[in-house]
């Protein structure tokens, strides 16, 4: 064998044998509420990420390269959660997953918003402006109340009681309610109370006491985390047997086992088709909704709206990756989404070619409850809220 026969062969080996040339992990960052208000939420999206990390992995990672979410703790602040997006944007990261709360995502975006990176927030509360590099988890929390009130349409319930915090996730659920009350389609409904609580108030006695009082068909609680305890304690000791509303939010199992000793009699969250299941008819959307039902179990969970809403963003920010390989910027990955349309993820079809920056529709809403007895989520409408 000649001189260059042999350096050849031998560099071919390095190549082959290096972990450094053949492996170099490809890092997706990731802000998320580990600690404080939104825990419940961040804790499953954390899970969520490490099982999607082992699928993307055994499916060839980024063009041979694998994935490794890093993962940094805001503890459900808007300052700690600034500070951590200036942080990758120093280090000129192209993309970030997170925050979990609309807070947070909205007091990250504008700093994004000149040149990156994508933040792909797993709250659906913020709307991103078109062309922007913010994108957004799910539907709309419009369309979610849109499809939980054809919902009422069907069980008959025509007269409607809210309480809302105050807050921005608050606000904007009272607002899509009010509005979406007024549409012809709506006619047949009424709001009959309106009560609003703050996040960091301990009871919510006098507000359960006035919607009782004015005797709504159904009870909507718009709010997410530790004041939802909070209403649902205070309903069960007034006597308040009345259908109860949430939103995705709070569709968490860990959040509501602590919540059995007072659970209404029926208690309903608009969430999302990947909680679907069987009820899914054959496809795409069910064949990817199999998958990551797989990886969770694989994780040693069973699925809730929590890891619902992290699966779809990651899987997303890596399929543009794999069209663009490992070094494209911001820039071009912002822009292959938003011409991206037919990818099916568990929540639905994407396209983002109408400027809404999240690809998703009322079709990715659907009504759910909580059996306590099997610990399983059971859909009580098809897509959209329609009946099944």
């Amino acid at each position: 064998m000649t001189r260059t026969l042999v350096l050849v062969a031998a560099f071919l080996l390095t190549a082959v044998d290096s972990p450094a040339t053949a492996a170099q992990p490809y890092t997706i960052n990731a802000i998320l509420s580990l600690t404080g208000s939104g825990a419940f939420l961040g804790h499953a999206e954390q899970v969520t990420l490490k099982a999607a990390e082992a699928v993307i992995n055994k499916t060839g990672g980024i063009r041979g390269r694998p994935v490794q979410f890093t993962i940094a703790d805001d503890q459900s602040s808007t300052v700690l959660a600034v500070q951590l997006a200036n942080d990758l944007i120093a280090q000129n990261v192209a993309v970030m997953i997170g925050p979990t709360l609309s807070a947070t995502c909205s007091a990250i975006s504008p700093i994004i918003n000149k040149s990156g990176p994508v933040e792909y927030c797993v709250s659906p509360g913020i709307h991103p402006a078109a062309d922007s590099y913010a994108f957004s988890t799910s539907m709309s929390v419009r369309d979610s109340i849109r499809g939980a009130l054809r919902y009422f349409h069907t069980r008959g319930w025509h007269r409607v009681g809210l309480l809302a915090t105050i807050d921005a996730t608050g606000q904007e659920g009272e607002q899509d309610v009010r509005e979406l009350l007024a549409l012809p389609e709506n006619r047949d409904l009424s709001l009959v109370a309106v009560e609003h609580l703050n996040t960091t108030d301990l009871s919510s006695s006098a507000q359960i006491t006035r919607i009782q009082a004015a005797n709504p068909d159904v009870f909507i609680t718009w709010m997410t985390g530790t004041p939802f305890g909070l209403v649902l304690k205070q309903i069960s000791q007034n006597g308040f047997e009345v259908p109860v509303m949430s939103p995705s939010g709070n569709a968490i199992t860990v959040q509501l086992a602590q919540y059995i000793p007072f659970f209404p009699k029926e208690l309903y969250f608009s969430s999302l088709v990947g909680l679907g299941g069987d009820v899914l008819r054959p496809g795409p959307i069910r064949d990817a909704s199999k998958l990551f039902n797989a990886a969770l179990r694989a994780q040693g969970v069973t699925p809730d709206n929590g890891y619902v809403f992290a699966w779809d963003p990651a899987m997303l920010l890596v399929d543009a990756l794999r069209h663009l390989g490992p070094d494209a910027t911001a820039t071009q990955i912002r822009d292959y989404l938003e011409q991206l349309h037919g990818f099916a993820g568990i929540n639905g079809i994407y396209d983002f070619r109408d400027g809404s920056q999240r690809g998703l529709g009322i079709n990715a809403e659907m009504v759910i409850r909580w059996d306590i007895p099997t610990k399983r989520w059971v859909p009580v409408t098809g897509p959209a809220g329609r009946k099944l």
